[in-house]
């Protein structure tokens, strides 16, 4: 048994580091180096990547319909139909069936969905601990901004009884994205809700829906988690669980395999596999990883929306599949990089000593620049909770 121990450096300097004080020659320090990203990677690969970040089940809900009604059970909750675990069968998933599904983005429904459900729950020790309460989706973002090449982001802090709620906001750019969607490419963002209702029931061994059916309510699962001197509450969106049996509390639950439902093209030409290392894989992994999935089922489809190809890859496996945009310490860089920026929104909220709670901490980040922020009074537009 052994231990590693990392003193962190910033800029690619280990290396020189090492050299320039003279206990190894060039060529030592060089294999010093690549037996450390050698012990790293095999970290990684069996899915450890910080001494913390390991998501505790604590809580779960269901939203019910367009309007986001809570509801405090696990009505929403939908099982992977068995005859999918096995990869082998010939299947033809058409998601252009049925009518076309247009989910607009509710995340201030979503807030005020969780603050209730949060404001249930304060005598709990989950809530007592936590200093962060937010949404995977926000550290999603947050993980992938070393490695993010297209898209920035606009991520609110508010505070609310010693709460810091992180809540993520349509860029400028994200806006003008979707205004100028074409047919085609509102369809393909369509197209992974109807994927779901093709593979997952709403009771176990039950048959799915298919046939463009899109779940009209979303189960959610609260996990505790923490990383460095950071607690975090965090909700996420859960697409279903590997399960024979029902499952009725949150004991059972917590027992559950989780399994994230994802489509892609058929990655059977270059061009689709150099789009997929770089701007997909990432964030998917960390998706996964922050709740604790090992598994995500894909569903590869053509142009024309027809899945033909089912394949399970292990979470822990995308770090390897795309060597080209994935190094040993990729990983650990995206953990760090959380890590810095949640010490930073405690430093910059730290530094407004007067009336915080009625003030909205506004961080922006584009790529190729840093993160900025500003500080706005409420009411505002970056506005959310309900006071």
């Amino acid at each position: 048994m052994f231990s590693l121990f990392f003193v962190r450096v910033t800029g690619g300097e280990l290396f020189e580091d090492i050299v320039a004080r003279e206990f190894y020659s060039e060529a030592d320090a060089s294999h010093c180096i690549q037996q450390i990203l050698e012990s790293v990677n095999h970290c990684h690969q069996n899915g450890v990547v910080h001494r913390d970040l390991k998501p505790m089940l604590v809580g779960c809900y269901t939203m019910i319909g367009d309007n986001k009604e809570l509801s405090d059970d696990m009505s929403g909750l939908k099982y992977l139909y068995k005859k999918y675990s096995c990869l082998s069968i010939p299947i033809k998933f058409d998601l252009n069936a049925g009518e076309f599904i247009e989910k607009q983005s509710s995340i201030d429904k979503s807030m005020n969905v969780l603050c209730t459900w949060i404001k249930n729950k304060e005598n709990e020790d989950f809530y007592k601990k936590c200093e962060f309460i937010t949404f995977r989706c926000v550290l999603t973002k947050v993980m992938n901004t070393p490695f993010e090449r297209q898209d920035g982001w606009v991520i609110c802090a508010s505070i609310k009884n010693d709460k810091i709620y992180l809540y993520p906001f349509e860029t400028d750019e994200d806006k003008e994205k979707q205004k100028n969607a074409s047919d085609y490419q509102k369809r393909c963002c369509s197209w992974g809700y109807k994927f779901e209702g093709f593979i997952f029931s709403d009771k176990p061994l039950e048959k799915p829906h298919g046939n463009g059916y899109v779940p009209e309510n979303e189960f959610n699962c609260i996990y505790e988690t923490k990383l460095n001197n950071h607690r975090l509450l965090l909700a996420a969106e859960m697409d279903g669980v590997i399960s024979d049996k029902e499952i009725t509390n949150l004991e059972e639950l917590k027992k559950a395999e989780f399994i994230e439902a994802k489509t892609s093209i058929h990655l059977d030409c270059t061009k689709h596999k150099i789009s997929f290392g770089r701007y997909k894989s990432g964030k998917w992994w960390a998706q996964s990883f922050l709740v604790g999935i090992k598994t995500i089922l894909v569903g590869y489809r053509n142009y024309d929306g027809l899945v033909s190809r089912l394949e399970k890859i292990s979470v822990k496996d995308l770090t390897r599949r795309f060597p080209e945009y994935w190094s040993p310490l990729t990983p650990a860089a995206a953990a760090n990089f959380l890590d810095d920026f949640l010490t930073f929104v405690k430093k910059v909220i730290s530094a407004e000593e007067i009336n915080r709670e009625n003030k909205v901490f506004v961080f922006s980040w584009k790529p190729g620049h840093p993160v900025k922020f500003r500080i706005l009074d409420e009411p505002c537009y970056f506005s959310f909770l309900k006071r």
